[in-house]
């Protein structure tokens, strides 16, 4: 049976922790989904962003949200989501949030 579970955490050393700790226990990035506030992003209210053609190198090198978990986002991008505000976004769960907030 498929489970899902889902965790907060108050920090991103925490985060890379329990990452980390499913990777030991056999859990592949393929099973990991990871949504982050992209700080440096939020922290410009006010101003237009925007994330167009951005992938994780980018959001890497400019604010290094998820900086540890580089190896596991790959295929990560910067989602802007009316509410929420800026997000990073890796694993299985970026390409969901990218194919629905693209149409």
């Amino acid at each position: 049976m498929e489970k899902t579970v889902i965790a907060y955490y108050n920090s991103r050393d925490d985060a890379e922790r329990s990452v980390r700790h499913l990777r030991e226990k056999g859990f592949g990035d393929n099973e990991i989904s990871i949504l982050a506030k992209d700080e440096q992003q939020s922290s410009s209210q006010g101003e237009e962003m925007s994330f167009q053609n951005q992938n994780l190198t980018d959001g890497t090198m400019t604010g290094g949200a998820l900086g540890g978990l580089a190896g596991l986002a790959m295929g990560a991008g910067a989602l802007l989501i009316p509410g929420l505000g800026p997000i990073m976004a890796a694993g299985p769960l970026a390409g969901v949030l990218t194919g629905a907030l693209t149409g």
